[in-house]
């Protein structure tokens, strides 16, 4: 367990790791300040398309960015397992936002992470969370008691096979959840319970191929409200 006291962390270039059993925890989420002064690649990576780390978690502390990112996450995980992002904020305050505040990727033996308590604010942002943008299918990934708003998209999803989402509101973004699998990619087996996406600009909730297959995909319980015009869907 690697712990940072109350403060705030500022880095000049990004934090990584591929071994298992790794802990970074702050002392809250306000307190520990972790604070990006670079605009591109990823915050905090762990795991790489080589390896392949589990038990590992990020938890209890804050992200900002000095500027506008235009590429990379505040948090990777690429090829982990029984990995963890519990009690996190991304406050992106424009004109200085994250790019993406959580991705998720694939190549192979990526399953079981969970994301629980996980507070992304907007303003800007591209997207709030991206699962299998790159590399095999990710699979089993849980996102529950969360809030996203303001992002361009609250939630993409590309190539997952096992999306829980449990009491998780996306608020004002362009898109609140989006599906997009490409050519050879597969969103299958989303189940939502108590999931809200209200006041997005265009839709809410838009279940879309760009070439892949959606299947399987259960919502009970959920809303979608006060949304755009578009007639997409």
């Amino acid at each position: 367990q690697v712990y940072l006291p109350p403060g705030t962390y500022l880095l000049n270039s990004g934090i990584s790791w591929t071994y298992s059993n790794v802990h970074l925890v702050g002392a809250g989420q306000g307190a520990t300040k972790i604070q990006a002064n670079f605009s591109t690649g990823n915050v905090i990576s762990v795991g790489s398309s080589g390896t392949n780390p589990g038990s590992c978690s990020i938890r209890r502390m804050s992200f900002r960015s000095n500027v506008a990112r235009s590429s990379g996450a505040g948090i990777l995980f690429t090829q982990t397992y029984n990995c963890s992002i519990e009690d996190v904020t991304f406050d992106n305050d424009s004109p200085s936002y994250y790019y993406i505040d959580i991705q998720i990727d694939g190549y192979a033996n990526n399953f079981i992470n969970v994301l629980r308590r996980v507070n992304c604010r907007g303003n800007n942002a591209y997207a709030a969370i991206v699962i299998g943008a790159n590399g095999s299918i990710v699979q089993d990934i849980w996102l529950t008691d969360s809030v996203i708003g303001g992002h361009t998209y609250g939630v993409i999803c590309y190539n997952v096979s096992g999306f829980y989402v449990t009491n998780v509101d996306a608020i004002q973004c362009n898109v609140g959840f989006l599906t997009y699998p490409a050519s050879g990619q597969q969103v299958r087996q989303i189940f939502a319970n108590n999931f809200l996406c209200d006041g997005s600009t265009t839709n809410g909730m838009q279940i879309y191929t760009n070439g892949g297959n959606c299947t399987i995909l259960e919502f009970s319980n959920c809303e979608a409200n006060f949304n755009g015009t578009t007639t997409s869907h």
